[in-house]
């Protein structure tokens, strides 16, 4: 019953109260603002996508500073990434980021 948002509606007369427990709030505020910052790094990596193939067909020589940034907030989220530039790189052309959630 973790999942369960603890809401009780008590009907009187015409009126209706609602009454939500409070830790329901901060879970549900919780879930929500780790939806906001992997959307947010989500359409960092999109923003990077040009720059991280001109990357990859110029073998490293072309970097521009949206991929710049979005290497930089790859290893920030995850410090333990042993990846090279060029791997992140293919990483966030195919689309995979995984590496952003929390």
């Amino acid at each position: 019953m973790k999942n369960f948002v603890a809401a009780l509606v008590i009907l009187v007369g015409a009126q209706a109260t609602l009454a939500i427990h409070p830790s329901s709030l901060t879970a549900t505020a919780q879930t929500t603002s780790a939806r906001a910052v992997v959307g947010d790094k989500e359409i960092l990596l999109v923003q990077a996508r040009d720059e991280a193939l001109n990357f990859i067909n110029s073998q490293g020589k072309t970097r521009g500073p949206r991929l710049e940034r979005a290497l930089i907030e790859l290893r920030t989220i995850n410090p333990t990434i042993r990846l090279s530039d060029m791997d992140l790189a293919e990483k966030i052309v195919s689309g995979d980021y995984s590496l952003i959630t929390p």
